[in-house]
């Protein structure tokens, strides 16, 4: 089928997730792909797809990572200051979240989806398939590995506080030798930060390749093939080349086997 749009799966939760799926099928139809949700229960054959996004959302369970849940943690965040634009921007955001009835999960889990979305990338990686982790998708990608997660970042931010702002304001190092630098081509990104969790102990065959200032991870990828997770949202983010560059390196690497069918 050489010349038609390579299949991306995007994994959402069983409810919820709207506007994760509305905002990424968008980005990989940019990116050159075609989006092909799967929630948990849903049937999907991996000879049929040809990428992997790993969506935000619900914390992955601390047992797959050989710990318990910690209650009652609460981080100092900072608020954002909001321009103009920011203002319009958040306020378009905030209708599509309601629009769409989006839900909070952060804190929450979700077991039944943390098995869908480990079973699926079993299956794309046993083929070689490319695979992009968004936020809790970086994190789970992390434990796949057999890698750790801060389940609070408070410590981190002693001294400042925790930005939270779907808005590109938290100022990221990207590592110049790491495949992330030869997708977006600047050392220095500008991101928006909507987690409160964060890769620890990265996982085997995994290499951190950003950082903000404070040291929390940022990203991290395989050290072969196409495997990266990001922490932030690049979804919210389409108005800026470099985070489009990801979904389009994405689809152009699950290209090469579309061609093959």
């Amino acid at each position: 089928m050489a010349g038609s749009r390579p299949r991306i799966a995007v994994t959402l939760p069983r409810r919820g997730g709207e506007v994760f799926g509305f905002l990424l099928g968008l980005a990989v139809f940019i990116g050159g792909g075609r989006a092909v949700k799967i929630r948990p229960d849903d049937a999907y054959d991996v000879r049929k797809l040809h990428g992997l996004i790993l969506s935000g959302g619900s914390d992955v369970s601390p047992s797959l990572y050989g710990q318990e849940k910690r209650e009652g943690i609460v981080s100092k965040r900072k608020k954002s200051r909001l321009g103009v634009f920011s203002v319009f921007f958040s306020l378009i955001i905030w209708l599509l979240r309601l629009f769409l009835r989006q839900k909070t999960v952060s804190g929450q889990l979700d077991s039944s989806r943390d098995m869908m979305e480990l079973e699926i990338l079993a299956a794309m990686l046993g083929k070689k398939k490319p695979v992009l982790g968004i936020c809790r998708g970086a994190q789970l990608l992390n434990v796949f590995f057999g890698g750790t997660l801060h389940q609070d970042l408070m410590h981190f931010y002693t001294e400042i506080p925790q930005l939270r702002t779907i808005l590109p304001q938290k100022k990221i190092t990207v590592f110049p030798d790491s495949r992330l630098y030869g997708i977006v081509k600047v050392s220095r990104l500008t991101v928006n930060a909507l987690h409160n969790q964060a890769v620890h102990r990265t996982g085997e065959i995994l290499q951190v390749c950003a950082v903000e200032e404070t040291g929390v991870i940022q990203a991290v990828e395989g050290k072969h093939g196409f495997l990266l997770g990001v922490q932030w949202h690049p979804e919210f983010l389409l108005h800026m080349p470099a985070q489009r560059e990801l979904f389009r390196a994405l689809v152009q690497e699950a290209s090469g086997f579309a061609d093959e069918e």
